[in-house]
């Protein structure tokens, strides 16, 4: 790949026409990670998602912080791009992929309440996609693990009151 070359094409553009700007950013900073620039790519694409910018571009850097994030184990930071990502664009083709990402991210988090709520919010919002499936199975994986988290809980609780006596 010749990202090198590519970016100064894009800053070609973005010179030559102000209305390509933003997006031309968001293509230098796609290259930044192409060359393992991560951090400065990351770092770049927070700026151009809390930026200005058109919708459209914002909206795709911030699914790309998603990405980014959730790729890293950042679950924390991956639940809260995706779930912007699904507000900014909730006609997009990739909103309901967006719910299901987050309601995964949030299962990592342990957050098994947060996981059954964004699946609700998916299947609610949009019953016909096809992630609804295999977004329900991360729903009931929640659940799942939910009774499990309680029932440990309540076992260390009976082997305390145990040992008190």
């Amino acid at each position: 790949y010749q990202f090198d070359e590519a970016r100064k094409v894009f800053d070609e553009v973005a010179e030559a026409d102000p209305s390509r700007r933003s997006r031309m950013k968001l293509f230098n900073i796609l290259c930044l990670y192409g060359i393992g620039q991560d951090e400065k790519a990351f770092a770049e694409a927070k700026e151009l998602a809390k930026s200005e910018a058109p919708l459209a571009v914002r909206a795709e850097t911030v699914l790309w912080l998603a990405k980014f994030s959730y790729n890293r184990n950042d679950w924390k930071a991956a639940l809260q791009w995706f779930s912007t990502y699904a507000e900014l664009e909730p006609h997009s083709a990739s909103a309901p992929e967006a719910f299901l990402w987050a309601a995964r991210a949030a299962m990592a988090l342990m957050d098994y309440a947060q996981a059954v709520q964004l699946v609700t919010t998916l299947s609610e919002r949009y019953p016909r996609s096809e992630v609804v499936v295999p977004a329900v199975l991360v729903q009931a994986e929640s659940v799942d693990m939910y009774v499990k988290l309680l029932q440990e809980v309540e076992s260390v609780k009976s082997i305390s009151l145990i040992m008190i006596q």
